[in-house]
């Protein structure tokens, strides 16, 4: 099984598995078995966030180190 990663050092949002686009557009990818994988793109951070974690519970089960794990949502009052 591949090991969860947290946050890289320039990450200016507070999610994990989130970058946002030129054109303003959040995109989610997981990495997993040496492959990047893309799970979508997102008009709000918070989406983008959400689809990450349902990606990682399907590929990792309970495992998995979600944002909403994290606390990261938490620490943003979102819901």
């Amino acid at each position: 099984m591949t090991k969860n990663r947290g946050f890289l050092k320039d990450n200016r949002h507070g999610f994990v598995g989130v970058n946002i686009r030129p054109n303003g557009k959040f995109v989610a990818r997981i990495k997993a078995y040496s492959k990047r994988m893309y799970v979508g793109i997102y008009a709000t951070v918070e989406e983008a966030a959400r689809g990450y974690d349902e990606a990682m519970i399907e590929l990792h089960g309970n495992n998995a180190v979600t944002n909403e794990k994290l606390g990261n949502f938490r620490a943003l009052d979102v819901k």
